[in-house]
């Protein structure tokens, strides 16, 4: 095993040496292969790993001494890196959050993967980016790892074969997990990309004349395909957060768009009373959204209990919320007439709400910059395409980006968004789109 990731690491660093701006599209489009996992001595790592500190090494040794030349002396096309203040901010609350922890070993992992290299991916993606077509470039790749991770998903929802969990394998219940260890992780990785690959879609089509190029064909497959996984997969926070994000952006797409979208939410309104099954699980009254309810019952206490600034500190969610937590809950059946059932809970990795993930990992002011982040992020695609979408087509990849930020959002409400290793390297991706685009649809309005 350690010569295979020796010997990938050194196809990895020839790729990234002769074509950095491939090897890091490339990298955007292997994010699932974390979970390939290895050991450096007694530091834990991951493939992913492998190659953002390898195509970083690149970076530095073929841009010597630019960067470091850059921060003391700023030439005259310098452009500062956008969100600079908040990533400061962050990785100060992160090392804050490492220290709360006691230094613990699981902490400085999480620390390195869901902060330090994503962020680096992002400076990275700053300095190699020139120009449309690279934006496209990583995400056509994104398509294909979204092909990949949908295509798998069928093949496991129509067989029932690959899918591990008995519960989840079996026929009334299946669900399919592809690569990853269960459905929601489907969700949480394609319902936004998808939204994303449709802006670019949407940008290349009226970029180029031709309708049926070799681009078009793979993103329009695997928005289809993604799409169709999340319902293999039974993630409905996902979908959820999917036809939210999608009524929003056909309302800011046009006039008429905003005549569709109305209609749109009224149907969706309408269906939503009438079908009690469905309103149950919005107003999480299934036993889905009562255990989640508990769950961050549990967090709240623990944080209220001398908690509120500091949170728990980097993976020490499950020890800290343990003295809060109940082995189970009762719960309430939906025929007021039968008995409550006893519900046996564990004790999960995280809360599974956006706010209380990021409260109770790194502390009040942690969630104040990660919402603030994420909020600015939608604001600026927002403001960006209404601005811009009738001057610039790049402004259509403002408004994928901004349905991308606004599905994550929804579906993090009840699950865990960030705290995954290819979710992170996601969030700054995002990040770094949101802030390529701003600078270069600004730039682009000046020169006119």
């Amino acid at each position: 095993m350690s010569w295979l990731i020796l010997a990938v690491g050194v196809l990895w660093l020839i790729l990234s040496w002769s074509n950095l701006k491939l090897a890091l599209s490339l990298l955007f489009g292997l994010l699932p292969v974390y979970l390939l996992r290895f050991k450096v001595g007694f530091v834990p790592s991951t493939v992913l790993e492998e190659f953002i500190v390898i195509t970083t090494m690149v970076w530095l040794i073929k841009s010597w001494p630019r960067p470091w030349k850059n921060i003391i002396r700023k030439p005259k096309n310098w452009h500062p890196y956008p969100f600079t203040w908040e990533i400061i901010i962050i990785l100060i609350i992160a090392w804050i959050a490492v220290a709360i922890s006691g230094y613990s070993l699981p902490a400085l992992g999480i620390w390195k993967a869901y902060f330090i290299e994503p962020i680096l991916v992002f400076v990275i993606a700053f300095n190699v980016w020139q120009k449309p077509q690279d934006i496209v470039n990583a995400l056509l790749f994104l398509a294909g790892s979204v092909t990949l991770i949908s295509l798998l998903a069928g093949y496991q929802y129509f067989t029932g074969q690959l899918i591990f969990n008995p519960e989840w394998a079996s026929v009334t219940g299946r669900r399919a997990t592809s690569f990853f260890g269960y459905p929601n992780a489907i969700g949480l990785f394609v319902a936004p990309v998808s939204l994303a690959l449709l802006g670019c879609l949407i940008y290349l089509r009226k970029e180029r004349s031709k309708l049926f190029t070799w681009s078009n064909i793979l993103l329009a497959a695997s928005i289809i395909l993604s799409w169709l996984a999340l319902y293999w997969a039974h993630s409905e926070g996902a979908i959820v957060g999917l036809i939210i994000a999608i009524i929003v952006m056909i309302f800011l797409s046009s006039r008429g768009g905003k005549v569709v979208s109305i209609i749109l939410t009224a149907l969706l309104v309408i269906v939503t009373l009438q079908n009690p099954g469905i309103y149950r699980k919005i107003s999480l009254a299934d036993e889905s959204g009562q255990i989640r309810r508990a769950q961050w019952q549990e967090t709240w206490e623990m944080l209220r209990d001398g908690r509120l600034f500091t949170g728990a500190g980097l993976a020490n969610y499950q020890s800290s919320v343990k003295p809060y937590h109940e082995t189970g809950i009762w719960l309430k059946p939906v025929d007021k007439s039968e008995k409550p059932v006893w519900q046996p809970v564990e004790i999960y990795l995280y809360p599974h709400n956006i706010i209380l993930n990021f409260w109770s990992e790194l502390g009040l002011l942690g969630m104040i910059i990660f919402m603030w982040l994420w909020f600015k992020a939608l604001f600026i695609n927002c403001r960006n395409f209404c601005g811009y979408h009738l001057k610039n087509n790049l402004a259509w990849l403002n408004w994928g980006l901004f349905g991308a930020w606004l599905a994550a959002f929804i579906h993090g409400l009840v699950d865990v968004p960030y705290f995954k290793n290819d979710l992170a390297v996601l969030f700054w991706l995002g990040l770094a789109l949101t802030g390529w685009l701003n600078w270069q649809l600004r730039g682009k309005l000046k020169s006119k």
